[in-house]
């Protein structure tokens, strides 16, 4: 059977991030994710849902910073791993808790809800500023992309804006990542789907403490890369991701 991949972008963004994917991936089925009638933090992880249920078997996940949390709650539900045929999953620059004490982890809370009333007020400027902030001050002098074109409007309506948020805010997946592990054994059960967890060293979104115990075939952190290092050292990650791909065989 062919495989499919499904790209689940981030809070605030749009599928235009994975521009390059498709024709840098060849060989699969690509399938990209539109949060567009999302209105509450729950109907995140049902748009997830209903597209692999749609046409179950040999699924890819990719999903990156908000998309990631979605990708791993996907697979971590038994039912859905296994109805929808779930074969693999590739995180990037994600967490399992996006808000933490710990700012080596995640955001604080108040800051969180701090961007939340300034969505309210000026959400333009808002998403325009979370853009900017995913870049490190030396990959914004050496790329060549506009932050502000990673936005798009169209994608999140102002009610799932603020439903993304909530779901940052609210969604801890560390419990069921633990029971998840201690059950499939990533790494080791061939019947588990394979996962690569790739993260930006200087990931001021979701910092490099954010990411969790897991075995180093499984995971990889590009030096120098902020929040989107798709963007920034475009060559290294698919070529990482690349080899996750076509090496499963």
């Amino acid at each position: 059977m062919r495989g499919k991949i499904l790209w689940i972008h981030g809070w605030g963004m749009s599928q235009r991030v994975w521009a390059d994917g498709a024709e840098r991936l060849p060989g699969y089925d690509h399938h990209y994710i539109h949060f567009g009638d999302c209105r509450e933090a729950a109907d995140f992880s049902r748009t997830v849902e209903r597209i692999l249920m749609k046409s179950p078997g040999n699924w890819t996940m990719i999903g990156w910073s908000m998309g990631g949390m979605l990708a791993l709650e996907a697979a971590m539900q038994t039912e859905t791993r296994q109805r929808s045929g779930i074969a693999a999953v590739a995180v990037v620059g994600s967490t399992l808790r996006f808000v933490n004490s710990d700012r080596a982890k995640g955001w604080p809370l108040r800051i969180v809800e701090r961007m939340r009333t300034q969505l309210r007020l000026q959400p333009d400027e808002t998403l325009a500023n979370f853009a900017r902030s995913m870049f490190t001050p030396e990959e914004m002098k050496q790329w060549n992309g506009d932050p502000s074109s990673l936005v798009d409007g169209s994608d999140f309506s102002p009610e799932g804006l603020e439903a993304g948020l909530a779901y940052l805010i609210e969604r801890d997946l560390t419990g069921d990542w633990l029971d998840y592990r201690t059950m499939t054994e990533i790494g080791v059960n061939p019947d588990a789907p394979r996962m690569l967890w790739i993260h930006g060293g200087d990931d001021p979104i979701c910092p490099p403490g954010a990411m969790p115990d897991l075995p180093d075939g499984c995971k990889i952190v590009m030096e120098g890369a902020g929040h989107a290092p798709f963007l920034t050292q475009k060559e290294s990650f698919y070529q990482h991701l690349g080899s996750f791909l076509y090496d499963r065989n």
